[in-house]
């Protein structure tokens, strides 16, 4: 397993310009396409959704794919 691990670069500055919604979408977007790519392999891959980021962890075998 590796660990991933995105935050969106300026979101603090985002949200306080009330692009928080926005923010929160890409963060839960990067999920999204991660758990998607692992699916088609049938493999489960944890993650933490953090509001401005993700955490994932994810086996070395769908690197390249991610």
């Amino acid at each position: 397993m590796v660990y991933c691990s995105y935050r969106h670069k300026g979101s603090t500055a985002a949200v306080e310009s009330g692009y928080s919604e926005l923010v929160n979408l890409i963060a839960s977007g990067s999920i999204i396409a991660a758990l998607n790519i692992a699916s088609k392999y049938e493999i489960d891959i944890p993650f933490f959704f953090g509001g401005d980021g993700a955490t994932l962890l994810v086996p070395s075998v769908l690197l390249e794919k991610l």
